[in-house]
């Protein structure tokens, strides 16, 4: 792994978080908040598949480190400096690039964690935490990007007021009822497998600007109950039927149709 590299001239936005000490930290890794704190990508807990530990990444990009720790500081800082908008060349899954193509954070070899330091393309713009900045008409090992944290990117697309996210789709029948996180797939196309299932979205809290397509392929008259986590019913998807389902940090809502 060959340390990111600074270019310039570059765009470098720097702020400050909490850091809770006793992690390693390198400079210039990849880090995300976790909760009231940032730590590097490779100690995000594990969602189970690469394409949720992406996702899950991307919501909470925190930016570069901007300072290194040993695993043996313990003492905590509430003022770890980051890069929340820079442009860096960093290491990358073997590819050809064009400017403006999007990278991800990459599955680490052990298929329980992200790398720190090393991004991969992506067509997918909820696995995205940054754009390449050139053209590499060749494969390339290393590759220019432009980094933006997640709060960044949120305040300027505002998600309230954009398109309807629809990032991936789970295609599943269901065995019993089913909880959603925010690291699932946005299209849900559920067959409840026999009987009537309820389906619950998640917090409001941890929602805004989210969006949820839930597709009911029922082969007979099997409803899916669509509720919140207080648990109380937002809507139901009958056989046959779509449910769009988005929420203002708040409250969920729902719109709903036959499928065409």
């Amino acid at each position: 792994m060959t340390t990111p590299q600074i270019t310039g001239p570059s765009i470098e936005t720097e702020s400050h978080a909490a850091f809770d000490g006793t992690i390693a930290v390198d400079m210039y890794d990849l880090m995300f908040h976790d909760s009231d704190d940032v730590k590097p990508a490779s100690s995000q807990a594990d969602k189970g598949t690469a394409l949720k530990n992406q996702v899950a990444f991307a919501r909470n990009f925190a930016g570069l480190a901007l300072d290194a720790r040993l695993v043996t500081d313990t003492d905590a800082d509430t003022n770890f400096p980051l890069a929340t908008h820079i442009i860096a060349v960093m290491d990358c899954t073997s590819a050809t690039f064009e400017k403006g193509d999007m990278v991800a954070a990459v599955e680490a070899a052990s298929g329980t964690a992200l790398e720190n330091q090393k991004v991969v393309k992506t067509l997918d713009p909820t696995l995205a935490i940054g754009r390449v900045t050139k053209r590499y008409a060749s494969a390339t090992t290393r590759v220019e990007c432009e980094f933006i944290a997640a709060q960044i990117r949120n305040m300027a697309a505002n998600p309230a007021k954009g398109p309807l996210v629809c990032g991936g789709s789970n295609v599943e029948t269901l065995t019993a009822n089913k909880t959603l996180t925010v690291d699932d797939a946005r299209v849900q196309v559920l067959d409840p497998g026999g009987a009537a299932r309820d389906v619950t979205l998640p917090a409001e809290a941890l929602s805004y600007g989210d969006s949820f397509i839930i597709d009911n392929t029922a082969d007979a008259a099997e409803a899916i109950t669509v509720k919140d986590d207080s648990p109380a019913t937002v809507g139901t998807v009958s056989q046959n039927e779509v449910g769009i389902f988005f929420c203002d940090g708040t409250t969920w809502r729902m719109l709903q149709g036959a499928r065409v």
